[in-house]
């Protein structure tokens, strides 16, 4: 594939493998590492992790719609941490039941915890390593793809279930207090899918979470 055909190739790509780069070059693989170097160094490439890339055209055009940036973040969330999903802060924050607002897409994921930090945004993954947890997500649509984004329920549960309590006063400390949650926000429909995930899920430490909330009737 000539270059300039490669070059409009990439541009309608969200992301590309340096795999993938290899096959549109038509390439060795010991000049696709030189061409993988030079096409960062030039811009074209915008690094996500080793073998991971986001082409700078993707990302311009992705800015001609107000969210559109963001939204690209959220989908390349999934795919720089696979499998992974959208959840905790990041969710909460937009939902209106945390005031501050993340410096990162938080992401929850079975395998070990990592961030990464690149040129357009940082990603962190939290791990939840019970597959049984794994639910309460809702599939999102991106330009004919897919991704994973957490219901505030469900990033609610997350964030909890992650949270270390050493107490009961502390648990109940924090709910009411210290972590500063808007419980208005959280609407009847996502107050029922929280207390059907902890029912679902039968946590003990969540079940307490939710006995306290619903004798403060926030639930």
């Amino acid at each position: 594939m000539d270059r300039t055909t490669a070059q409009k190739a990439l541009a309608t790509m969200p992301y590309v493998t340096k795999q993938n780069l290899g096959v549109l070059l038509d390439v060795s693989p010991a000049t696709l590492n030189y061409r993988a170097r030079r096409m960062q160094q030039t811009g074209e490439l915008i690094p996500l992790r080793s073998g991971l890339y986001v082409p700078a055209p993707s990302w311009q055009a992705a800015g001609m719609t107000p969210d559109g940036k963001q939204r690209l973040l959220e989908y390349l969330s999934s795919i720089v941490r696979f499998p992974s999903y959208i959840s905790l802060e990041y969710v909460l924050e937009r939902a209106g039941l945390i005031p501050e607002s993340p410096f990162a897409i938080t992401c929850v994921t079975q395998k070990t915890p990592r961030i990464y930090t690149t040129p357009i945004g940082t990603f962190v993954y939290r791990q939840i390593r019970r597959p049984e947890l794994s639910t309460g997500y809702d599939i999102v649509k991106y330009r004919g793809l897919t991704m994973d984004i957490a219901s505030p329920a469900k990033a609610l549960f997350d964030a909890l279930y992650l949270r270390p309590f050493k107490t009961a006063r502390d648990t109940k400390t924090y709910l009411l207090e210290t972590g500063r949650f808007n419980w208005d926000a959280l609407v009847p429909r996502e107050r029922r899918r929280f207390a059907a995930l902890v029912r679902s899920t039968n946590v003990p430490k969540m079940r307490h979470i939710l006995t306290l909330l619903q004798k403060e009737n926030i639930l």
